[in-house]
Formats: C-alpha cells, structure tokens, sequence
C-alpha cells in the first residue's frame, strides 16, 4: 500500500529523485512546516517571514508615539474611559457570578439532602458534590470586588504605566522578529542547498 508521498509515484505524477526529494522535503529541515500541508502544495522558491511580530513591533511604535504626543486632558479622558468600563465589566461579571454560584449550590444542597436507594449509589453522591465543589471558587468574586476598590489612575500614574509596556513591547516583538528573521534566513539557505544538489 503506497503511503501519502509514494503515491506520487504510483499514480505517476512523480518519476524522478529530484521531485520525489522535494516532496519528502517538506517533512525535514527549513521545509517542516509544511508537513500537515496538502502534498500537492508546491514549496515555495523561498520563504518569507511571518508578518505578525513585525505589525506587533509597529504597532507599539505607534502606541509609544501616540502617548508621547497625547496632551494630559486627552490622557485623563482615556483614563476615565478606561476605568469606567473596567468599573462596569467588573459589576457584570459579579452579578453573573452571583446567579452561576447560587444555582450550584442549590444543586449542591439539594444533592446533599439525596438519599442514595442503595450503598452502590453512594459513589455517586459523592461523586456530583465533589464535581460542583471544585467549580464553586470559580464563581469567587473577591477579584472583581478587589478590582472595584481601585482608584482610578492619575494622569503621569497611567502614562508611566503604558509608557513602560509600549517599551516592553518594543523589547520584546524587536527580539521575536529578529528571530522569526534568522529561522526564515536559515530556511531560504537549506531550501537553496537542497535544491542546488538536485541540479544535474
């Protein structure tokens, strides 16, 4: 029975070591990631790096800039923003919370006061009690009442605060990138390599 990558061959679509190799490529070196992909998925000349840590790194450019040119009134409407729907969602997720937690413990009470038919059933009494239990800190709204007792930042409080994850930001996507560079870099030369030794 052929395999996934014998087929080719068997079907007659491949006739030849270079083709044959560079289909099994996809499952070594620079060409790895693409090993759950379609085996008609040709693999390309050459790699290109994943945009996403580039877009993340200009992105908290931007917000580092966007702060450092936001006046202290324009700071203090974000601030008030921020804190108000934070304030809101906080009050939601408690009432949520409440309702959820008192439904299990109706349950829980009334599983509680169950009187297995047989000693047989005394595994599962047990066994639902231990189940609501371990969901009930879940429903805990200590975080949120917490929460809600913070005041509201001042204005050179939030700026330092953003100021420093911007930087963070920074550090780290310019670290990521800058590695998602050298894997690509690695990738294009294996690629180069593979294909050049294939050359008759």
């Amino acid at each position: 029975m052929p395999t996934g990558y014998t087929s080719f061959i068997e079907n007659g679509k491949i006739d030849n070591a270079k083709d044959f190799l560079m289909l099994c490529a996809r499952n070594f070196g620079a060409t790895v990631t693409m090993r759950d992909n379609s085996l008609s998925d040709p693999i390309p000349k050459q790699f290109e790096p994943n945009s996403y840590y580039l877009d993340e790194l200009n992105e908290a450019k931007a917000n580092l800039e966007k702060i450092n040119n936001m006046s202290d009134d324009e700071i203090q409407d974000e601030i008030n923003e921020e804190y108000d729907n934070e304030q809101k969602r906080c009050k939601e997720k408690i009432e949520k919370d409440k309702i959820i937690y008192e439904r299990h413990k109706q349950v829980l009470n009334d599983v509680k006061k169950w009187n297995p038919p047989t000693k047989e059933h005394n595994a599962l009494k047990s066994f639902a009690i231990e189940q609501i239990n371990m969901v009930l800190d879940e429903y805990d709204s200590h975080y949120y009442l917490d929460k809600l007792k913070e005041n509201r930042p001042s204005v050179s409080e939030w700026k330092k605060s953003y100021k420093e994850q911007c930087l963070d930001d920074i550090e780290y996507y310019s670290d990521e990138y800058k590695k998602e560079a050298d894997k690509i870099k690695f990738a294009n030369k294996w690629l180069k390599e593979l294909r050049e030794s294939l050359i008759k």
